[in-house]
Order: structure tokens, then C-alpha cells, then sequence
């Protein structure tokens, strides 16, 4: 089966360049290519896609604007912002849109794919350079929702993962061994049915666990 793809973004030689990535995989159907958010708008009440790749900054239209209206009227497309800007505000902003990965323009082919691929799955994908903005993102939303199911130890754990810390150095800064790192690492991962890093902070930014004393 085909992912169908639709790519926003107004830089002529970034976008010639992403056409060339994504139409060497075999089962990437690009069938939309726009200049800003207004053009792939009517795309989309054109035909159907899986998955839309976003610029941020592009005129008529911005991909925050085009991801929000995204998000409402077609809710079964998985958006993935592709950008130059790692910065908070703009990460921030995306998210509350509804997008389901962020990636800086950097980023190479294969990952490119593979960030496809897993918002495709109905998972999220972030930069890895991104994680500790979201780190900074917890300390500044105060408050926890009462979905929240992790243990006072366990969201101070979450927290330290956000500001990238290995599990050695959570175990020194707690006072624990490595396998007792690993242990709470996983529990946290089964309850909050996460598979990785990225799912993890992801969840924690939505969901507002804040550890930090």
C-alpha cells in the first residue's frame, strides 16, 4: 500500500530537492506538491491524502493557519512540520495545531522516511535536537491532568528524560542504579502505551506532567 503524500513549502530549491528525496521511495505517492498553505488547502478538497509535510513560514497562508484547519476538517491526516526553526514558539504552536512530528530541514533522507513512516503509523516523530525544548516546554506549563498515571518518581524521571538525560546520569542525579533506571523507564512506557523518546515527551508536553520541584 501506497503512502499518499502532500508537501507544503514556498522555498523553490528546498522543495525541488524534497520532491527528488521523496519520489525515489517506491511505495511514496506524491500526489501534492503547493507553495503555501491556501494552495494545499485546495488540494486537499481535491484529493485524499495520508500524510502532510509542512513548511512553517509561507506566505498567504502559514503552515500553523494551514495545520489547524488541517487538523479540524480532516482529522485522519498525520501532519509532519519540516522546518529551519527549532525554537519553542514555533514548536509549541505546531503542536497545539495537531502535528504529529516536527523535524528540522537538515534532516537527512533516511530519516525523512522514517519520520514518515511512524506519523503514518499513527505514532509521533520529533528531532532529536528538539528534546530538550521540550524539556524547557514542561518547566513553563504548570499543572497535571487527572489522566495522569505515573508515580512521583516516575514523572521525576520523565522529566529528567526531557532534558536528555542518559539513564546514568538520572541514576546519579537520583540516586539509583541504572537497572532501576531502566525498570521505571519501561513501566512508564507500558502505562502510557509509548514506544520511544519522542512519544514519551510528546504525551508529557500534552498532557502536563510537570516534575520539576
Amino acid at each position: 500500500m501506497s503512502i499518499r503524500i502532500a508537501l507544503a513549502e514556498d522555498n523553490e530549491l528546498f522543495r525541488r530537492g524534497m520532491v527528488s528525496v521523496l519520489r525515489r521511495v517506491s511505495d511514496f505517492d506524491l500526489n501534492v506538491v503547493a507553495v503555501n498553505g491556501r494552495a494545499l488547502l485546495d488540494e486537499l478538497a481535491l484529493q485524499e491524502v495520508d500524510v502532510v509535510l509542512l513548511d512553517i513560514m509561507m506566505p498567504e497562508m502559514d503552515g500553523i493557519e494551514a495545520a489547524s484547519i488541517i487538523s479540524n476538517e480532516y482529522p485522519q491526516v498525520r501532519m509532519l512540520a519540516i522546518t529551519m526553526f527549532d525554537q519553542e514558539m514555533y514548536l509549541q504552536k505546531m503542536l497545539e495545531a495537531g502535528v504529529s512530528g516536527y523535524v528540522i530541514k537538515d534532516i537527512g533522507s533516511e530519516e525523512l522516511e522514517r519520520a514518515i513512516r511512524t506519523v503514518f503509523g499513527g505514532k509521533c516523530y520529533y528531532s532529536e535536537v528538539l528534546l530538550p525544548l521540550f524539556g524547557k516546554m514542561l518547566t513553563q506549563k504548570a499543572g497535571k491532568t487527572k489522566q495522569n498515571k505515573l508515580s512521583k518518581r516516575e514523572e521525576e524521571i520523565v522529566n529528567l528524560i526531557a532534558k536528555g538525560y542518559s539513564s546514568e546520569k538520572i541514576g546519579e542525579v537520583l540516586s539509583i542504579s541504572v537497572k532501576t533506571v531502566s525498570n521505571h523507564r519501561n513501566n512508564i512506557y507500558s502505562k502510557l502505551d509509548v514506544q520511544n523518546t519522542a512519544e514519551l515527551i510528546s504525551y508529557a508536553y500534552k498532557n502536563r506532567i510537570l516534575t520539576v520541584e
